[in-house]
């Protein structure tokens, strides 16, 4: 039998995603087109040469929904892009309930560096523009401030979101999340999914691309300790104690912030202590008036502000 070949178009999702859907396919081997790696300059040229490969080159092609920046990419042009091949629009899965206190700061290209990388508490950024000390702020992560800041609202709302932007998505996993969250670690982050997460979904995708007539599926049980996540490797955001007591989950939450692996290198993860004294140490070498003019420093204020008053 012949194998055919696919391609998953998607973020930084799209790697273990490829492994773990050829996993469970025999007969169709993926490839994977990250569009987070693509600059703002010379996106189009980029998108163009691919889709251009990519007609030749693939059986089926998977994508997310992307926005009009991408062009033949977007969500509203990629199924007439790529007619002439076998196409399934899947799940980019973002949820940001379990980790309503990760932020970023800075834009894309401009990102505030910190002790996990590109991953900020937010709690601590508002500490740290409030005048507040180190250990005031490690004081205020606490149930009481998650209610002022309105982190246990986030769940309902982030379902909520991921449902209403899978209306054209011919997998979905919205209705999935609860019951998988609830019992397995399914989020490193608020975009970085587990093996957990990716097997579930990739079967599911497998399955449909069975049901379709285009693969067969395999008799893969390694589940998800067999698969391939290099997302492991990158930083790793904990859901607090009091979020895993508040949504019922069935492990338990903790302080625990692991910074990101590079190469070969080990590293410990910092407790709460840690994580926020090595963020005022960062934040300082910006400064509150720089940090207060980010988006997201604004943000804190304005939406967070009262949380610390």
């Amino acid at each position: 039998m012949a194998k055919k070949t696919g391609v998953v178009i998607s973020n930084c999702q799209s790697l273990p995603l490829k492994h773990a859907i050829s996993l469970y396919c025999k007969d169709v081997t993926f490839d994977y087109y990250g569009v987070h790696l693509l600059p703002p300059e010379g996106r189009e040229e980029a998108v163009a040469a691919f889709v251009a490969e990519a007609r030749r080159k693939y059986d089926i092609v998977l994508a997310i929904p992307l926005s009009p920046d991408f062009g033949l990419l977007s969500q509203d042009r990629v199924r007439e892009t790529f007619s002439g091949q076998f196409f399934g629009m899947i799940t980019n899965i973002y949820f940001a309930g379990l980790h309503p206190d990760l932020t970023y700061i800075g834009g894309l290209a401009r990102r505030v560096e910190g002790p996990l990388g590109d991953y900020h508490s937010r709690l601590a950024l508002l500490a740290y523009l409030k005048g507040l000390d180190v250990d005031q702020a490690i004081a205020a992560f606490c149930d009481e401030t998650y209610q002022k800041m309105g982190y246990y609202d986030v769940y309902q709302a982030s379902l909520n979101e991921i449902s209403s932007r899978e209306h054209e998505v011919d997998v979905p996993m919205a209705a999935d999340l609860p019951a998988l969250m609830r019992k397995d670690l399914c989020l490193f982050s608020v975009n970085h999914p587990t093996s957990m997460l990716f097997s579930h979904y990739a079967a599911k995708v497998a399955r449909w691309l069975s049901d379709s007539d285009v693969a067969t599926m395999s008799t893969w049980s390694g589940g998800p300790m067999g698969l391939v996540n290099h997302l492991a490797s990158s930083s790793i955001f904990p859901i607090y104690p009091e979020l895993a007591a508040r949504f019922g989950l069935e492990y338990p939450g903790s302080y625990a912030f692991k910074p990101p692996l590079i190469g070969d290198d080990t590293v410990n993860p910092l407790d709460l202590e840690s994580f926020v004294e090595q963020s005022f140490v960062m934040f300082e070498e910006h400064g509150r008036e720089l940090l207060a003019t980010t988006h997201q420093g604004r943000d804190a204020l304005v939406q967070f502000g009262h949380a610390l008053a």
